[in-house]
């Protein structure tokens, strides 16, 4: 996954942290129709999870103080969470 690459960003929480996750690592993206703020995200790698929050940023130089999705585990989380 990417940790210092300019583009576009999903900023989001996630179980109880604040991460951004780099477009090349979605595989889909949706919205939630249940809850305003909330996608549905599944990366390429298989995994998926609901972020709350969602927000897509455009970054130009990434700060090596952003939380990448990849400092992360989401491997406690079944796939079926939704």
């Amino acid at each position: 996954m990417h940790t210092q690459k300019a583009g576009l960003y999903y900023h989001f929480k996630l179980n109880n942290g604040t991460y951004c996750l780099h477009e090349d690592d979605v595989a889909f993206c949706y919205p939630s129709i249940s809850q305003a703020g909330s996608y549905f995200f599944t990366l390429k790698n298989g995994r998926s999870f609901r972020g709350e929050s969602v927000k897509e940023v455009m970054v130009k130089t990434p700060s090596p103080l952003m939380r990448t999705f990849d400092s992360i585990s989401v491997e406690h989380q079944s796939t079926s969470e939704y």
